[in-house]
């Protein structure tokens, strides 16, 4: 299969705290046939910090489920989900080819 492999973290909610609160945890899976494209890179000016912003979009199987709360770990690298995940459908034969998402890591 051609494609990279990646891992999805869905975020899934665990036990209440002693508060009540729900706590939120990580569940993960593998996704093989996945294409990444560089998307974008920025170095925002700030005194006193040294930032990176660092975009992809991740092309993912039309049958993986990922929300705008989830992460991709990426060739090794963690990012986070940006927005909702676009589904591409074609309006002429109803074809879905896959799932567009777009990710991002912030260091600095």
């Amino acid at each position: 299969m051609f494609g990279e492999t990646v891992t999805v973290r869905r975020r899934v909610q665990g036990e209440d705290d002693r508060f009540g609160n729900p706590t939120w945890t990580w569940a993960d899976d593998q996704v093989d046939g996945v294409a990444v494209a560089p998307r974008s890179s920025a170095e925002p000016a700030q005194v006193g910090r040294l930032a990176v912003i660092t975009g992809l979009s991740v092309y993912l199987p039309t049958d993986t489920t990922i929300g705008p709360h989830d992460r991709l770990v990426v060739r090794g690298i963690e990012y986070e989900v940006e927005g909702e995940p676009g589904d591409w459908r074609s309006p002429y034969s109803g074809r879905r080819p896959g799932i567009e998402v777009a990710v991002r890591r912030v260091e600095g």
